[in-house]
């Protein structure tokens, strides 16, 4: 329920790696990165920003950047990220500038009730109107079974897809039930440029 960012980081001697989180930010950035942050690796989170930018990384911030395998929703203002300054409103032009989320994703991430029965998020006047926000994803929601191949799922719920969803719930005993069969295109993913007559390698992972 803040106005400045969800997740914040700055110098850190080790850098961070930022998994399976929910960010819900109605005003200002989902991740920040500055003051010297560095070695950051941005996987499996949901980032849903209304005016700022899902990531936000100062110029003193970029070495050892890594972003993918996320979900962006995006209202408003909202912009994919911002690079030193520069506002990235598109996931097409962030990743082919800059090589990151090629397997991210913008959509709606589908959370059960955001902000509760009592339709107030967080802290709302000083009184924690928290405890009845959920950020369950509902079924159907694309951010299931969506995390990178690589990551633990064996936490999630039998059947869970062999593959962890994404934000806070991923591979916890709180994800969502995956499809008792399934079959899931990696790449080409939607991103990739091919010429007319030529090659391409499609990539797939199966489960049940």
């Amino acid at each position: 329920g803040n106005t400045e960012s969800g997740i914040e980081l700055l110098r850190g001697q080790l850098g961070y790696r930022v998994v399976n989180n929910t960010v819900y930010q109605a005003v200002g950035d989902g991740v920040l990165l500055q003051s010297g942050a560095h070695d950051v690796q941005l996987t499996n989170n949901i980032l849903w920003v209304n005016s700022g930018g899902a990531v936000n990384v100062a110029g003193d911030s970029q070495v050892g950047f890594r972003s993918d395998y996320n979900l962006f929703y995006l209202t408003g203002a909202g912009r994919v990220a911002v690079w030193d300054g520069r506002a990235y409103t598109s996931r097409v032009d962030w990743a082919y500038e800059l090589g990151q989320d090629q397997h991210s994703v913008v959509a709606n991430p589908l959370f059960v009730d955001p902000d509760g029965a009592d339709n107030l998020l967080g802290y709302t006047g000083g009184v924690d109107h928290g405890l009845d926000d959920n950020f369950h994803l509902q079924a159907g929601s694309l951010a299931v079974d969506r995390g990178d191949p690589l990551s633990y799922a064996l936490a999630e719920p039998w059947p869970n897809g062999g593959r962890a969803d994404l934000g806070a719930y991923g591979n916890t005993v709180q994800a969502n039930a995956s499809p008792g069969q399934e079959v899931q295109v990696l790449s080409p993913n939607g991103l990739e440029k091919f010429e007319v007559g030529g090659g391409a390698t499609i990539r797939w992972r199966a489960a049940g």
